[in-house]
């Protein structure tokens, strides 16, 4: 499946620590339906894509949102992938206007929960009272038929609870819904905290690895629920799990993004942002076939995150 992404408004209603959004360009306008509508056409009939990626900032806030969901899967017969915070989710008649659509088939809701516990998810967001919105919102998503992704970014402030977390979704939500665990970009993560935010993956692995062998017991006992790893390289756990990593990740076939001016920016040569690009792991003997990571974790890092199968 070929897809592209797009940006519809750096605004946003969190303060995530670690957003790759500047505060100068949270301060752009909102860019028009019919920009956004030419763009998304665009990409379809010139990039032949067939899903689109929709994010932000936080795109549910856009005074158009509805209408660009409609555009998408209706006019454009496209898949659709909105990157949310989930909050807006929780206000039954914004569902209502989502379910209006008709093409909630079509629909997939990715929202990153951060933490199983309250606080910590509401600490890194900067929402009081977020928490509570977004897991009631992904679950009225789940009530009208929307394809419903968790998603757990993995930091040095939640790795060692991977299994509580696990735990956590399990319990609170339908098996339709998935796990999407990922790697951070510390692309927006200031200078000086770069240090003390650094995860090695050779760190992470036996949380990751206690987290896996308990969906995998789950899943021999009947469990249907689909979890899932991207951006992390092989070295993160032992073989046995690797079919739970996502293969080497394609590039967008194209990327558009807000500008200043309220205009849409729009790139058909998209470079990869994750792959292997450390040093060592040239010397990795499963260097082709491996997910990788983030670019910016080997710029920062360079060789100390990972281990390379030699």
């Amino acid at each position: 499946m070929s897809s592209a992404y797009i940006a519809i408004s750096y605004k946003c209603n969190q303060h995530c620590s670690f957003c790759p959004c500047s505060k100068e360009e949270s301060k752009y306008p909102f860019v028009e339906l019919e920009k956004i509508k030419a763009t998304a056409k665009c990409v379809v009939e010139e990039q032949g894509v067939n899903s689109i990626v929709i994010s932000g900032g936080e795109p549910t806030i856009h005074p158009h949102f509805i209408e660009i969901l409609e555009f998408i899967t209706n006019e454009l017969n496209c898949e659709i992938v909105v990157l949310s915070n989930g909050e807006r989710y929780s206000d039954e008649s914004f569902i209502e206007k989502i379910k209006a659509v008709g093409t909630v088939d079509k629909i997939t809701a990715i929202t990153t929960i951060h933490s199983q516990n309250k606080s910590e998810h509401e600490e890194i967001n900067g929402s009081k009272g977020s928490f509570g919105r977004s897991i009631q919102g992904l679950k009225n998503l789940v009530s009208i038929g929307v394809d419903v992704i968790v998603k757990h970014c993995i930091t040095v402030v939640n790795y060692k609870e991977l299994d509580e977390f696990y735990r956590f979704i399990d319990s609170e939500f339908d098996e339709s819904v998935s796990i999407q665990l990922c790697s951070i970009d510390y692309c927006g993560i200031q200078e000086e905290n770069l240090e003390k935010n650094k995860l090695s993956f050779v760190t992470l692995r036996p949380y990751l690895e206690k987290m896996f062998d308990l969906y995998i017991e789950n899943t021999e006992h009947g469990s249907k629920r689909h979890m899932y790893a991207i951006n992390m390289p092989f070295c993160a756990c032992d073989p046995y799990y690797w079919n739970i990593l996502t293969p080497k990740a394609e590039a967008y076939s194209a990327y558009a993004s807000p500008d200043n001016s309220g205009d849409m920016d729009k790139s058909d040569e998209v470079e990869r942002n994750t792959d292997t690009f450390a040093s060592a792991c040239k010397k990795c003997k499963v260097n082709e076939i491996c997910p990788g990571t983030y670019k910016t974790a080997f710029e920062y890092f360079g060789d100390s995150i990972v281990e390379p199968y030699e």
